[in-house]
């Protein structure tokens, strides 16, 4: 693979795992203030969205990173910033959850 190709990838998934969790945040934010169904449904849609797309950018990340020799740092940045998105993600679901059974909403 190119050194261009490497480093336009490093790009893209820097630019979605940043995507990602701004969205989510926004997302949980909406919903823990106004307690709306659709703002349920919608981050539910997000994520699972975001599942798949971070989930396919890891993959490339990946195919990418065997037989590296350059760019090699940067592409497991890359992959650890959309890691990194997984337990906050968990925590915002659990954070949902919790928010649900204290106001007595039907998830």
């Amino acid at each position: 693979m190119k050194n261009k190709d490497k480093l336009l990838m490093i790009t893209i998934a820097r630019q979605c795992a940043r995507y990602s969790l701004i969205g989510g945040t926004l997302i949980f934010m909406l919903f823990a203030l106004t307690r709306q169904q659709w703002a349920l449904v919608t981050g539910l849609i997000f994520v699972l969205t975001c599942i798949a797309i971070n989930g396919i950018i890891m993959l490339i990340l990946l195919m990418h990173l065997i037989g590296a020799k350059q760019h090699k740092n940067n592409l497991l940045r890359a992959l650890l910033l959309i890691l990194i998105n997984i337990p906050i993600a968990v925590l915002f679901g659990w954070l949902t959850v919790q928010i649900a059974q204290l106001f007595d909403l039907n998830l």
